[in-house]
């Protein structure tokens, strides 16, 4: 594992030290990340789709002014994108609206091939996502996914098992307590992240982003979250 992504984890973090505001679109509340404690079996998720993904590694190539690997041992496959996903990939270049390195798969987008995960998700749509892989000694170095979406907490990060030696690490926050069974709304946008298994076994995620709009009741459970974890009054 390189020493950039083992100095963000084996170093203290500061913590917060700030006070938030929910946003009037809740969607764009500027919080690292919020748990939605929503109970999903994600074993019997893990369980299906272990029988019927085909995880293909995920090779980002290495910009010029890189002087480390970004990411190691990471594979995907992917479950379910809309037809004009394109309009919500994260782009390398704001300027000149240039779309980020990462090659999209081929997706099946029968939501029925993957039938624990989308019949037990509730109050709202999927516009993609994907079942991640992170195998022992894998890795993402620190970073954020610059993108022009200004509602960060669409995208979704759903742990689906989390054997030891998994991390995930947000600064100024540090390492993150996970529950198996909750959602996480993650802020990648605004919020240097990484993840790292420094275990033994496959850790495996899905994340993806939501469609909107949602549900007024998922809307209104988001923000009732917030608000708890965050101690907004």
């Amino acid at each position: 594992m390189n020493k950039l992504t083992l100095d963000f984890f084996n170093n203290p973090h500061p913590g917060l030290d700030q006070s938030f505001t929910i946003a009037d679109d809740v969607f764009s509340t500027n919080v690292p990340i919020v748990e939605l404690k929503v109970n999903l079996d994600v074993a019997r998720i893990l369980n299906e789709a272990l029988v019927i993904s085909k995880f293909e590694e995920l090779v980002r190539p290495a910009y010029e002014y890189e002087s480390t690997a970004r990411v190691a041992n990471w594979f995907k496959t992917p479950v379910y994108q809309e037809p004009d996903i394109e309009k919500s990939r994260y782009y390398t270049n704001l300027i000149e609206r240039k779309l980020g390195d990462e090659p999209l798969l081929p997706v099946n987008t029968d939501k029925n091939r993957y039938t624990e995960f989308f019949s037990q998700i509730n109050g709202f749509e999927v516009e993609w996502c994907h079942i991640m892989e992170l195998r022992p000694d894998g890795y993402l170095t620190p970073h954020r996914d610059i993108n022009v979406n200004t509602q960060p907490l669409r995208y979704f990060w759903i742990p689906l098992n989390y054997p030891e030696g998994s991390k995930l690490g947000i600064y100024p926050m540090g390492e993150i307590s996970i529950n198996l069974g909750s959602i996480y709304l993650l802020n990648q946008r605004n919020y240097v992240h990484s993840v790292a298994n420094f275990g033994k076994e496959n850790r495996y995620i899905l994340n993806g982003m939501f469609k909107l709009p949602t549900s007024v009741s998922f809307e209104s459970y988001v923000r009732s979250c917030i608000s708890l974890q965050y101690n907004i009054i």
